[in-house]
């Protein structure tokens, strides 16, 4: 009962309130975030990769099986795994709407590649209306997925009413992550989870949180994206014989003697990169590999480079043909400045300590990643928002991750670690704890036989 009423009240807002916040962004279009926001989405009636058009005139041809909604690139990667054993495994036809502008090149690249099978769609928040109008868009008359996937947030109430369209709403990475749930969040939660037909909790704590709310159904805590580094990490040898200058660079490193970071902010550096770190890793010859979290950011290689090079050498690499020479010996310690995409996760395998960026920012990255690959994982403070860090997090292995708040801390942590590297009798891998073979045995061709589960009903 209270979700009917749940679903009345999205309905008058949508049809009611909704158009006019469409106009308010329309009359406001001098404004530059107003005005981009707006080209973006005008971009949808006169991209191929939509069917625009078509969709509205309802061709029968271009109907779909699963529609993807996605919030930005964190999203993305949460549910491109399932995208792509949908693809694979039943041979259907789906379309992504997204959000956000910096997901656009990496969604348009993926549907070129797939071209025949996807469709996508930038969700029109600025443009939306009920019904096809000038240059207004009607989201429902594109959508014609039987399944509607949504992944952690973004949960706008026009996605949210194609359940009175008959659709299957199953959501991905469920999370009350450092939320209490208060007495209106909780009458919220009530009306809310009881429109999905399938949940995905992101941890064991988010399930015995909202366990409650989803009318006694007992839906499992799962991550699409592990599957999806341990088959990287597995192919990474095939990768690397592709690429026998990468190969060799890797294999020449010595992981007892280095460090990783993956996704470095400036934020990052500034307490990685201190006078005391950086005679640290010179003492006790530890090298640093750096993958910078935006590609060609000259501005972060200089300021690294003007923090370390009164101390350590810096060599900065911008193309896989300048690893062909080079090799990394554990006695000359160097700053190495990785700015090539693409290798990260596989390069992980190759090192035992990691650090992930971010953490002084909005949202540390993939702890995943690292983590899977067989890495002792260090990232900053900020990791409220990451659910891949309360997985990682409940490792049992002394010194298998740290969330730092400061440069001291780091660095009390570096002289831990390699303290105990140095000692006679070796540290546990982080493949033998018990933490890291429960994630394993979240896959074991779950995925597949979730899809057919969702084709079937």
């Amino acid at each position: 009962m209270m979700t009917k009423a749940f679903l009345i009240i999205l309905a008058i807002f949508t049809l009611g309130v909704r158009p006019v916040f469409t106009f308010l962004f329309f009359l406001f279009k001098p404004l530059k975030f107003v005005k981009r926001r707006i080209d973006f989405e005008k971009k949808n009636p006169i991209d191929d990769a939509c069917f625009y058009f078509d969709k509205i005139k309802n061709r029968t041809h271009h109907k779909t099986d699963f529609c993807f909604f996605v919030s930005s690139e964190g999203e993305f990667e949460q549910v491109i795994p399932l995208i792509e054993e949908v693809l694979l495994q039943s041979h259907a036809k789906i379309e992504i709407v997204y959000t956000s502008e910096s997901v656009d090149r990496k969604i348009h690249d993926f549907q070129i590649v797939h071209k025949d099978r996807v469709q996508i769609l930038r969700l029109p928040l600025m443009l939306f209306f009920p019904v096809p109008f000038l240059v207004f868009q009607p989201l429902w008359n594109w959508v014609k997925a039987k399944n509607i996937v949504l992944c952690r947030y973004d949960f706008f109430p026009e996605i949210l009413l194609l359940k009175l369209f008959g659709k299957k709403l199953i959501l991905v990475s469920a999370t009350i992550k450092n939320k209490k749930i208060h007495f209106l969040r909780r009458i919220f939660l009530k009306m809310f989870y009881p429109l999905f037909d399938f949940v995905f909790y992101a941890s064991n704590n988010d399930k015995e949180k909202l366990d409650s709310f989803t009318l006694g159904k007992d839906f499992p805590v799962f991550d699409f994206r592990v599957q999806r580094i341990v088959d990287r990490i597995a192919k990474r040898e095939q990768k690397l014989i592709e690429d026998k200058k990468l190969s060799a660079f890797l294999q020449s490193i010595n992981p007892d003697q280095s460090l990783i970071i993956g996704s470095l902010w400036r934020s990052d550096a500034d307490i990685i990169f201190t006078s005391e770190n950086l005679q640290f890793f010179k003492n006790l010859s530890v090298s640093v590999f750096i993958f910078p979290h935006k590609l060609k950011d000259q501005a972060l290689a200089e300021f690294v480079f003007k923090k370390v090079k009164d101390v350590l050498p810096f060599k900065k690499i911008q193309s896989i043909e300048e690893l062909q020479h080079l090799k990394v010996f554990s006695n000359d310690p160097t700053v190495y400045y990785i700015d090539i995409g693409g290798i990260l996760v596989e390069c992980y395998s190759y090192f035992k300590l990691a650090y992930v960026g971010g953490g002084f920012e909005r949202s540390i990255h993939s702890v995943l990643e690292p983590y899977i690959a067989g890495s002792r994982v260090l990232t900053g403070p900020k990791t409220h928002r990451s659910t891949e860090w309360d997985l990682v997090s409940q490792d049992e292995l002394e010194l298998s991750h740290l969330s730092i708040k400061n440069a001291a801390e780091f660095g009390n942590y570096l002289q831990l670690y390699f303290k105990e590297k140095n000692q006679s009798s070796p540290m546990a891998k982080i493949e033998t704890s018990k933490n890291y073979q429960s994630l394993l045995q979240w896959n074991n061709g779950k995925t597949a036989s979730f899809i057919k589960q969702f084709m079937n009903d």
